[in-house]
């Protein structure tokens, strides 16, 4: 008589960003998996910017997550709440998987980030966008950190002849003049589904989820968090995907239990700024980065090979 298979344990990711897909993805073959998310596809946010300025870029950037898992599912739908590892959705369905991964990520100001629902409503808000800043001559940035320092050399790489100014502050009764303006500050994480629920507590007073060395949330065993969401390290495309391997590494070994927990271990100080494809400047491991170096690790093709790979779509036209 045959054996009667063994029914796989069950992943709820919540949050459908750079770690959840990842997480989600290196799971796939161990655990029967569930990704959430409301909207129709990944956005790969990091060449957001370079879709604005050069709109072909939009058929490079949105990843449906259909492509994503190979033997999981991908539930179209928002999490409203989560008490414990009790997920309700909008649609009013209860996922109360084995084992939950939180990973919703964070909000920011269009156009780096976008909250429409599907890949042809957010195509015609980034050219709409790419229409308005067309036809301006000043533009205005406000905020001079990182993003808008990028969204700059985006700006002037692709129209050199357009004014681009970028505010630090507009409080000390200046009066800036552009057609155009951009905001490039205010992160928000998304950790509002918490509200009312046993980890309501679990946050700290910005609403990012505390977690222990291992990615878990505290006081929990087999929920974790991940990326923006979490405490854990700096909010930053390429730590979510590091925090992603632990996550997997870890919820593999409960469900295996084949060996001991690995850590997190805080990235050390880095940072790549592009400046247009050829321009731009970082930080890296061994010092100082030079244009050439962004150029080439990030600037011309923003990372795009690696999604089409992760998604098994065909690969984004040449940069």
């Amino acid at each position: 008589m045959a054996d009667t298979p063994t029914a796989r344990p069950s992943v709820v990711v919540v949050g459908g960003g750079y770690g959840d897909i990842n997480a989600a993805k290196a799971l796939d073959d161990v655990a029967d998996v569930t990704l959430v998310d409301p909207t129709e596809a990944f956005v790969h946010n990091v060449a957001a910017w370079r879709a604005l300025v050069d709109p072909e870029w939009l058929e490079r950037i949105f990843y449906p997550y259909e492509h994503l898992l190979a033997h999981g599912r991908f539930v179209r739908d928002r999490a409203v709440a989560v008490d414990g590892r009790r997920v309700t959705l909008a649609s009013g369905d209860v996922l109360e998987p084995d084992y939950l991964v939180l990973a919703t990520g964070s909000a920011y100001p269009f156009p780096a980030k976008t909250e429409e629902p599907d890949i042809a409503s957010a195509r015609a808000q980034h050219r709409a966008a790419h229409d308005a800043l067309l036809a301006a001559d000043r533009a205005l940035i406000v905020g001079a950190g990182p993003s808008g320092l990028e969204l700059a050399g985006e700006i002037k790489a692709f129209f050199p002849d357009k004014h681009v100014t970028i505010a630090t502050a507009t409080a000390d009764g200046r009066e800036l003049v552009a057609d155009i303006w951009f905001r490039a500050f205010g992160v928000r994480a998304h950790s509002e589904y918490l509200d009312g629920g046993a980890l309501a507590d679990r946050r700290d007073e910005r609403g990012y989820v505390r977690v222990d060395e291992h990615l878990r949330v505290v006081g929990e065993t087999h929920t974790f968090a991940l990326g923006d969401l979490a405490d854990a390290d700096r909010d930053m495309a390429g730590i979510a995907n590091a925090e992603a391997r632990v996550v997997a590494a870890n919820v593999r070994s409960l469900i295996t239990g084949t060996g001991e927990l690995t850590s997190h271990e805080t990235s050390p100080p880095m940072i790549a700024i592009p400046l247009g494809p050829e321009g731009g400047a970082g930080l890296l491991g061994d010092g100082v980065a030079d244009a050439a170096t962004i150029a080439e690790l990030k600037g011309r093709h923003m990372g795009t090979d690696h999604f089409a790979a992760l998604f098994d779509t065909a690969p984004p036209l040449a940069a």
